[in-house]
């Protein structure tokens, strides 16, 4: 992450569909898809999750804005979504505490419009790149 631009990490379904609609977003730099590791707590397997790792300006677009996007890319509402190892969980990463605040928050906002939401927030743990053909996929075809 540089001075210029911040990095969100999304959990919405299939990564290939992900990246394809938030590389078009505007202020977003670049993506990159993989996993982020996952430990449920109150659980004791670790698991990962499908991510779409989103590198944008935020003088151009905001996470707010970025995540009204993410609601609309996958179904969040999908009962797949209540088993904690599902690869295509809908997820939130937050690298730090002031991420994790305002996605809880965001999350909560869509809860009370749309109570059957399954997505969670989870803290950034840690990220593996998918190999090079999982990159830019609906790009090449």
């Amino acid at each position: 992450m540089g001075d210029t631009t911040d990095t969100l990490y999304l959990g919405a379904g299939c990564f290939w569909h992900s990246e394809l609609v938030f590389a078009q977003q505007p202020g977003v730099s670049e993506t990159e898809v993989g996993w982020c590791k996952y430990t449920p707590e109150d659980l004791d397997k670790q698991g990962r999750v499908e991510v779409v790792k989103v590198e944008f300006d935020p003088k151009t677009t905001t996470i707010p804005e970025l995540v009204a996007e993410f609601w609309k890319t996958h179904k969040p509402k999908s009962k797949r979504n209540e088993d904690r190892y599902y690869v295509e969980r809908s997820m939130l990463f937050a690298r730090d505490d002031t991420q994790y605040q305002l996605l809880q928050q965001l999350l909560q906002q869509r809860k009370e419009e749309e109570p059957e939401t399954k997505t969670e927030v989870a803290k950034f743990d840690s990220y593996h790149k998918a190999p090079a053909k999982d990159q830019k996929y609906y790009f090449k075809q």
